[in-house]
């Protein structure tokens, strides 16, 4: 994905005329994402009737 090679989506990118720079880190593993996960996986258990604890 964010390799040199010739088909990487970086290389496309910057074959387009964009300035990439690959961030290689999951979701998860950013903490404003994890929150807003959490927080809509709480509003839709509550939606559907469920308690969490």
């Amino acid at each position: 994905m964010a390799g040199a090679q010739e088909n990487s989506w970086r290389s496309r990118l910057e074959g387009d005329g964009f300035s990439v720079l690959p961030v290689l880190s999951g979701l998860g593993e950013n903490p404003a994402f994890a929150a807003l996960f959490a927080r809509h996986a709480a509003e839709a258990a509550l939606d559907a009737g469920l308690e969490l604890c």
